[in-house]
């Protein structure tokens, strides 16, 4: 399934007070939800639809407004085939 990369926000973690970057995307069925950015650039584990649609193929913009580099901004998480 599809995620679109919405922006990335800034949030306040209740228990450290420190602030914490999400990215927001929208699932292609229409769902919208936000990622800890820092797992997306942590790990290599895949990203499930919090809306059970499978595994997900999402758009990211990198840090700065920059393109990720190799494949347009594009990242393939979780890539099963």
């Amino acid at each position: 399934m599809k995620a679109q990369f919405i922006q990335e926000v800034t949030v306040m973690d209740p228990d450290s007070n420190l602030p914490v970057e999400i990215t927001i995307y929208k699932e292609q069925a229409g769902g919208m939800f936000g990622v800890d950015s820092s797992y997306l650039t942590d790990t290599d584990d895949p990203v499930h639809s919090p809306f059970g649609n499978g595994i997900l193929d999402m758009d990211r913009l990198a840090q700065n407004n920059a393109r990720l580099p190799g494949n347009g901004g594009r990242i393939q998480i979780g890539d099963n085939g």
